[in-house]
């Protein structure tokens, strides 16, 4: 149930991030690259395990755009 939470959450957190960078802005607003992947990689953890990937990480966060 623990890793379902976390999971729920980092979806939870990467929809409101897609949502937000799809909405109509007055403004532009600056978003962080790297917290986006991560967020990604966390979602995806129990299958990159599950097939034996290894990811190499080689970016600096804030990535901002």
């Amino acid at each position: 149930m623990q890793i379902i939470e976390v999971q729920l959450e980092t979806l939870g957190r990467l929809t409101r991030q897609s949502l937000t960078y799809h909405r109509e802005q007055s403004e532009a607003k600056d978003f962080d690259l790297a917290e986006i992947v991560e967020s990604a990689l966390k979602l995806h953890a129990g299958k990159i395990l599950r097939h034996d990937v290894r990811v190499e990480r080689r970016f600096r966060s804030p990535a901002l755009v």
